[in-house]
This record gives structure tokens, sequence and C-alpha cells, in this order.
């Protein structure tokens, strides 16, 4: 059973047959190749057609050489076009024949591309209602019936006259002729091949090939189902020739399957428009008969018809430059043409004239004319040819002259002066010393050229350039320096920004002055100086000498002479600035940032209390009260440094106070008796010992001395419990107050 449904697209129309009386006759009247060179070309204007009394429509097709997206057929006239395949242009509307005449004899070829592809186009001229293949020389048509059997279809087909030849269901072989029906019908249905005679001997059966093996047909092919791709002798096709089954193809389903048909199926281009074989009445959906191929041509007995005309054109375009050439100085040299866009097939060229120039008969010659010059081309590729003129104007090169002052100040600053008579308005004027240019701009004829320090050799050169564009130069002698411009140094060319650069002249002249320019707009005089800048970058130092007795001066920069490398900038946060001594931990996060590229390459930490750390962001515990400078220094990449400090308390909550003491005690601490602790402040101290009547037994103000267990009247007190309290003042300034009980031991 087959396992795909089948649907036929039915893309041709159905004319009417034309019996053998019809001597219709296509004529060109002129078979000579058609020459397109640049602009359009009528294709046929000597067509004629003969016989026919009236038409229904005609085709103009390119059927070999076409290219898509150049090559179109232009036709106004009042006939109805279609041009919806690319190459075809289908002209209907009317039944007259010279219509039909007139509109062929005015359709012309253009070809839309700039650079057009070379070679031969062959177009065909026939009727609307089939398709015809050149290399068979058959005609072929697709007939929509649906539901017509194998055998209605072909003996409809064999009853058909097209002009006189017989018409058949259509046979199938070569590659060519089936794209040709794919390509050109786009129909789907009955084709003329049967094994009926015997099961897998699958032959044409119909028109020229049907006439073969005694009337059996020509067999094309043995064996069904797959069996055959094993390579099985006698399975397969015969002597190579084509076929175009399907997968699995054919394979007799049901055992009545004798009849051969090509398939469609929407949703499956692999396998659509591929060969099938079918019961003589069809099959069912996608496999239901939806017509039949006619093919008309071969038979021994045909006519001889002229039902076609075919024209060759030729493309031989020859492409010149259309844009002005621009015009050259005097020594300078211009192609007159772009090279030939084609190789195959080459043009020819001839220009004039040819005395100076090489390569005069090459599509783009390079000259270097003396004087404008006009040269002519003469290209020709097959019967096209071109001829063009191309003027080439020359400019002259502008006049430089110049003289060096012998007044001002010889061979150290020189006055120039342009000699050239020209207007120097119009006149771009660059002034150069040594390598450097030291002025550039339009109407510039004079100047005073300060000759530096360093450059070898010591020449002035004047290079103008005129409106035309056009340029010379010229230079001057050596020239020697007065007064003497000595080198300089830096001591060291890339500091820290906090630091300051130290510049010296090598060899210091006392009888002429010194003054620097930074690049910052900072300047300062003498032969060795300091200098300081606010701001990180790349600078360049001029220094400039002058005779105080002549005001004769010479200068020089060095560009990027020195570097002032940007400072980190050190910072921190502390988890608090203020702890306590029974918790003393802090926290120290590094903040520190660069403004150079890369990151803080050194770090180094010192708590104020002789702790140090180089971890970058520390956890520090104090040991002692009071106030600490905790100081973080950082460096970058450059080396260079910054710091800073913040402070941190470390205070007490209260004072520890022993319960006890004896006068009499071994150990001398122990005698006595005094809250007391760092951080607690003298001014404002005020300690109490009461008896447990409340009496007061021993009392200071704003000092801190002990009680030895002594009385106001020098004897001691007797042993027992007694009550203190305490006033005081911490480092903070802030007040507190305790009370507690002591016992005295003797």
């Amino acid at each position: 059973m087959k396992t795909l449904t089948f649907t036929l697209i039915i893309v041709l129309f159905f004319t009417q047959w034309v019996n053998a009386a019809d001597p219709f006759t296509i004529n060109l009247n002129n078979t000579s190749q058609i020459q397109y060179c640049a602009d359009s070309v009528l294709i046929a204007k000597d067509l004629t057609i003969g016989g026919a009394p009236n038409i229904q429509g005609m085709k103009i097709s390119f059927i070999q050489g076409f290219v898509w997206g150049e090559d179109e057929l232009i036709y106004s006239g009042k006939l109805t076009t279609n041009t919806t395949t690319p190459g075809t242009l289908i002209l209907t509307g009317s039944t007259i024949v010279q219509d039909y005449v007139d509109a062929i004899r005015s359709i012309k070829y253009k070809n839309i591309k700039s650079v057009p592809t070379l070679g031969i186009r062959k177009i065909m001229i026939s009727l609307n209602d089939v398709d015809y293949l050149p290399s068979t020389g058959h005609f072929y048509r697709y007939v929509s019936s649906a539901g017509i059997s194998w055998s209605a279809a072909k003996n409809h087909a064999s009853t058909t006259l097209y002009y006189g030849l017989r018409g058949y269901l259509a046979t199938i072989t070569s590659q060519e002729e089936n794209d040709f029906i794919k390509a050109k019908t786009k129909g789907v249905g009955w084709i003329g091949a049967s094994d009926v005679s015997k099961e897998g001997d699958w032959r044409w059966v119909t028109g020229p090939e049907g006439l073969d093996a005694n009337g059996l047909g020509r067999l094309f092919w043995i064996g069904t189902g797959l069996d055959f791709t094993t390579g099985v002798p006698g399975k397969g096709p015969v002597l190579g020739q084509y076929n175009n089954w399907n997968d699995g193809e054919p394979n007799n389903s049901g055992g009545s399957e004798n009849f051969a048909h090509i398939l469609f199926f929407p949703n499956d281009p692999v396998h659509s428009l591929r060969w099938n074989d079918l019961p003589n009445g069809g099959g069912s959906g996608e496999y239901s008969s939806q017509g039949y191929l006619i093919e008309w041509g071969g038979y021994k007995d045909d006519p001889v018809v002229n039902l076609i005309a075919t024209l060759e054109l030729v493309v031989n375009s020859i492409i010149l430059k259309t844009e002005t050439i621009p015009g050259i100085c005097q020594g300078e040299s211009v192609t007159l043409n772009q090279p030939d866009a084609y190789s195959n097939p080459a043009a020819t060229y001839l220009w004039s004239p040819t005395g100076n120039f090489p390569g005069s008969t090459t599509s783009n010659p390079k000259v270097t004319p003396a004087l404008s010059t006009t040269y002519t081309v003469k290209a020709k590729r097959g019967s096209c040819e071109v001829n063009r003129d191309f003027v080439v104007k020359v400019n002259p090169k502008p006049i430089v002259k110049f003289d060096i002052d012998p007044n001002t100040c010889y061979g150290f600053s020189v006055a120039v002066n342009y000699l050239g008579g020209e207007d120097p308005t119009r006149l771009n004027f660059t002034w150069i010393f040594g390598g450097d240019t030291i002025k550039n701009g339009i109407n510039i004829p004079k100047d005073t050229i300060p000759l530096g320090t360093s450059q070898q050799p010591r020449n002035v050169t004047l290079k103008i350039t005129d409106q035309n564009g056009c340029t010379d130069q010229l230079a001057s002698n050596n020239l020697r320096l007065v007064p003497n411009l000595s080198s300089w140094t830096v001591t060291d060319p890339m500091v820290c920004l906090s630091d300051s650069f130290e510049f010296a002249v090598t060899i210091p002249d006392p009888s002429v002055l010194y003054k620097w320019n930074f690049g910052d707009g900072k300047s300062a005089t003498g032969p060795e100086i300091y200098h300081k800048y606010q701001l990180p970058g790349k600078y360049d130092i001029q220094l400039t000498v002058t005779n105080p007795v002549n005001t004769c001066f010479n200068s020089a920069k060095i560009k990027d002479m020195v570097t002032a490398e940007p400072l980190p900038v050190a910072a921190f946060t502390m988890s608090d600035s203020i702890v306590y001594k029974d918790k003393p931990d802090v926290v120290f996060t590094n903040t520190s940032t660069t403004a150079s590229p890369g990151e803080i390459k050194g770090w180094e930490w010192n708590f104020g209390d002789y702790g140090f750390s180089d971890e970058f962001s520390p956890e520090y515990t104090y040991k002692t009260t009071g106030r600490h400078r905790v100081l973080l220094a950082v460096s970058n990449d450059s080396g260079c440094k910054d710091s800073i400090v913040h402070t941190v308390l470390v205070a007490f909550g209260q004072i520890f106070v022993p319960n006890a003491f004896s006068p009499n005690a071994p150990d001398i601490k122990d005698r006595i008796f005094l809250p007391d602790t760092d951080g607690v402040m003298t001014a404002g101290y005020h300690l109490t010992i009461l008896s447990r009547w409340d009496d007061i037994i021993y009392e200071v103000w704003h000092q801190k001395t002990p009680w030895d267990g002594k009385m106001d009247n020098g004897a001691f007190a007797p042993p027992g419990v007694y009550i203190w309290r305490l006033l005081y003042n911490d480092v903070l300034e802030r007040t507190h107050r305790q009370t507690g009980t002591v016992m005295l031991i003797y």
C-alpha cells in the first residue's frame, strides 16, 4: 500500500488544438548576431509570422545565458504582458497576427547593470500555448484533467496534432528533459511508461520510443521494489538509461501498478516531481490523477515545422570613464581610464597621441604630460566601438625663491623673505628648519625663524603650495648658530607630582639670558632651575637664550621631555574612632586610590603605639589607653607616595578598685588605697573615705594622693570596712562617679 497521498499542481493553460493543415511559420528574416553595446537594442525588427489566421499569445524567453538582475526585455505597446517568470515575456490580449508581429518587432533588450556580464544570450520566440525544449526539438504541454485514467490520457494525447506534429504521453529520457518539464510546465500527472507487457519490465510505450522492440516500446528499467539496488544482474536501469523513480519505486503495490506517474507532495519537496507506479485509474488522496503531459515531435513522418525562432544577442559593452580628469601638476602622472572590466573577450584600445607615454594600447594607460594635452581613444569589442576624448590639464609648479636677511641675528634666528613674485595671498607657505615645520599657512612671505640647538644640517627650507595644489620647495645654505644654545638636561625626566624637576644648561654662558618655558603656563629664568608641576602629565620644555646686547635669541623645544607622575591618594576608614580598654579592637579599611593605571602597589600602617602592619586592611588590638595617631602610607606603580593620619582614642569604662589593703603589708603597693588608672585626669579628682557612720576619714581634691589608712589626726583608723566615693574626669573630659567599700586590715 502507498503510505503517501498525491496531489497535482496544474500550471499551464489549455488552448485550441491545431491540425496539420495550418501552415504556421515564425521567421526572423535576419539571423545576424545582435550586438548590445550600451543602449537598448531591438531584438527582432525583421520578424514575420505567416500562415496562422489568429494567435492566442506569444512568448519571448531567454533559453541560454540569461543573467538575473541584468537582462531585461522592454515592451510598452498595447498588448498585455506577463513577466512573472524571470527571463520570459508573455504577450496576450489579441488574436490578430499583425498585433503580435508589431509588438515583437518593438521589443528591446536592455542590460540594467553598470558593468554588464559579457557573453551570448539566446532568445526564443514561440507561441505561448506550449513549451519548447531546443535540445530535443520537441514541444510540451500539461493538460489538467482530474481523475483521468492512464489509458484515457494516452488515447487523448495520441489523437492531438500540434501544427501537424503528432502528440503522445511524454517520454522523459534525460536529466535535461526532466528538469525542463519540472521548471517549465510545473505540472505533474501521467507519463508514457508502463510494464503491462511484463511485470517489472518498464518501457516507454508512447511516441517514437513506443515503436521500439516491434511495438513493445523501449525497455529502460527492469525490476520492482528495492532489491535492484543490491546490484543483482538484470535489475535496475537498462544500459544506464535515465530514470527518476522515487525512493522504493516502482513497487507494484497491490499487484496492479503498471503505469508511470509524476508525484507532487506539497509538504515534501524532496520526493516531489519524481516518478511512481499507479494502477490505470490512479490512486487516492495525494496519489489521485490530476492530468497528463503531452509531447509533440520525434516521429519520422512528422512534417518539418518552423514554430519557433531563435536569435543570438551578444553583450560587448565597453566601459569608459565618464568623469572629468582632475588637473595635475608638472611632473605628476595620471591614469586616463579605468581598467577594462573584462578579460574575455578583451577590447582593443588605440590612444593618440602616442609619442609621450607607454602602453598606448591598454585600457588605462598612465601618462605624464609636460603640458595640457587631449588624449583620444578608440575602443572596440566585437562590433561595439566607442571614441572618447580625455583632457588632461597640467598646472605649472609655483616659483620658489627666498633670501635670508644678513642684518638680522646671523645664523641663529633668520629673517626670511619670499621672492617668487606670485600673489602670496593665494599661496600656502611652509617654513621648515631641519625636520621641523616652523610656520605653515596662507600668506606668510616673511618670518623670523629660531634655529634651535641640535638640528643638523641647519638649513631653512621654503615649501609653497599654490591654489591648484601644486608644490615646490627650496632649501638655504647651512647656517651657524649665534648665540650658541648649548644642550640642557633634566636630572630625572620622571618624578612624582610632589617633587621638583631640576633643569640645567650643560655649558652655561654668563653673557646670555636663559628663559625656561615649562609647558604648564609657568616660566623661569636662569641656567639652573627647579620646577614643580601642579597637575600630572607629559610636558614640553622650551629654552630660549637671548643676547641682551643685540636682543638676538635662539630657542629650542623638546617635546614630552618630562613626565609628572600622579600621586596616589591615601585614605582609610575605621570601624570606630573611640574604643574602650575592655574592647580595644579596631578594623581599618584601606580605601586608597591612584590616578595612574594599575593599582596601589605598597602600603604600611603605623598604629601610633609602636604597632605596625603590612596587611591591606588590618584589624588591630590596642593595649594602652589614650589617643593614638594612625598613619597609612601608600605608593603607586611609579613609586609615588601619599599618607594620611587619623586618631583612635582608647578609653576606659570604669576604674577597677581593690577591696582591701593593709598599711603594714609586705608589698609596698598593697599598703595604700588609690583608685586610679590611665586616662584619669588630676584636675577634678576628688576622693572621699567614709566610716560606716558617714564620718569623713580621708579626703583629697585635685590631686592623686593615696590613703595610707590614717585619719586626719595622724592615727591609723581602726580595722574594718570603709566606704569610698570618687569623682573624676577622663581624658575626654567626661565626668565619672564611682562608689565602693574597702576593708582596712592590720
